[in-house]
């Protein structure tokens, strides 16, 4: 279990790499604050230590719910939020469509009805959404990412994904 654990955290780095490669910055002197713009940032935005610290602070942080472990069922949340010009966490949300349950077949999730089936998927979906938050609500300050802009560098927002796979 440490073992998939272990991958599991790999495999969340690997993704959010190629996510920070391709930022959604929000330029606040030519738009509104809120409306984002598309663009390539000049320096991505880094978490504290690197990618790392990053899989090191889900792997100490990130709790398997528990509705979960007992039906036996993995999963992959797909969260996003902002990074703002500080480097602070801001607006935490699950993606449209961002919660995936896996190995429904395999789990004792199969053995219910039907209509029990979806209620308990519901939940377990439910769950692994508030985990995945309640872990980036409390990560550290981050580097911001920056544009350069002007002849100097300039601190961004950005908006970044971040996949949180569950596996027992």
């Amino acid at each position: 279990m440490k073992k998939n654990f272990l991958l599991f955290l790999f495999a969340i780095a690997t993704i959010s790499m190629a996510a920070q490669n391709i930022g959604t910055a929000l330029d606040t002197t030519k738009q509104k604050p809120q409306e984002p713009f598309n663009c390539i940032l000049d320096k991505k935005p880094m978490f504290p230590g690197g990618e790392t610290a990053l899989i090191e602070f889900l792997k100490k942080n990130l709790k398997y719910p528990n509705v979960a472990m007992k039906y036996g069922i993995e999963g992959r949340v797909i969260m996003t939020f902002i990074l703002d010009k500080e480097g602070n966490v801001k607006d935490i949300k699950t993606a449209e469509n961002g919660v995936k349950i896996t190995n429904l077949k395999e789990s004792k999730l199969a053995t219910l009805l039907i209509d029990d089936q979806e209620k308990i998927k519901k939940q377990i979906a439910l769950a692994f959404a508030k985990e995945a938050a309640r872990v980036i609500r409390i990560m550290p300050k981050w580097t911001p990412g920056e544009m350069f802009k002007g002849g100097k560098w300039e601190p961004v927002r950005v908006k970044y994904t971040l996949p949180v796979s569950f596996r027992l």
